[in-house]
């Protein structure tokens, strides 16, 4: 199914309403290109999630993904001329004032759009992006495999990025050299912990603290009444 036909637009891995202004779809080229100050990206960033499309349930056995437009359903974001809103209280939601003239399906079905779980794959995003939660979430990804990158990369170990240690030739040697790398580097990262666990270089977790009945934390010594 193509979604392209159906009306909706893909703008950094998300699905949004074509009646997104241009100055929203643009917003991180315009950073980049210095247009726009942090600020405003930010704002503007966050002014998509309200076009944003929603899913009305999980994913299907095939991969599709069942949709909902902005200014539909009881969690609706928008309020469109285009569509007929679920909700009796609209206020504080964006109105759309600049609909498609020639309205496509993702207008004109009445509920829900079905999306094929092939469209857009290259770049789908979970996440809104440039959000907050999506910083939260890319940086520690991208910190953790960075790092792990690292490690396997380790000339005195592993040296995963140099090819003249694994002189062999063929897709299917590489692959299993690697495997090999990988593995070892674990063992090794278990081995590391399991010593550092046992020379007590690892801070155990706090010891949950306890309330008495009136919900009151206690200290370790004290007892709660009653027990």
């Amino acid at each position: 199914m193509d979604i392209s036909n159906k009306g909706v637009i893909q703008v950094e891995g998300g699905w949004f309403c074509p009646a997104m202004p241009t100055a929203l779809v643009d917003a991180t080229k315009d950073f980049r290109a210095g247009t726009i100050n942090e600020e405003t990206y930010r704002a503007r960033i966050e002014a998509r999630r309200a076009y944003r499309f929603r899913p009305a349930a999980k994913p299907q056995d095939n991969g599709s993904v069942v949709m909902m437009c902005p200014a539909y359903g009881v969690s609706a974001t928008a309020v469109c001329p285009g569509k007929k809103s679920t909700r009796t209280n609209t206020a504080g939601l964006l109105h759309i004032q600049n609909p498609p003239k020639d309205l496509d399906a993702v207008c004109t079905n009445k509920k829900t759009t079905t999306f094929a779980g092939s469209a857009g794959a290259k770049f789908a995003q979970g996440l809104l992006y440039g959000s907050p939660e999506w910083h939260k979430r890319y940086s520690h990804a991208r910190n953790t495999i960075e790092g792990f990158n690292g490690y396997l990369k380790d000339a005195s170990h592993g040296a995963l990025h140099d090819g003249g240690r694994r002189r062999v030739a063929g897709f299917a040697s590489q692959f299993l050299f690697t495997t090999f790398i990988t593995l070892a580097a674990n063992v090794r990262k278990i081995n590391s912990f399991v010593a550092a666990k046992a020379a007590n270089t690892i801070n155990p977790l706090p010891k949950p603290r306890r309330r008495d009945r009136l919900g009151n934390y206690q200290s370790d010594q004290e007892t709660p009444p009653g027990s």
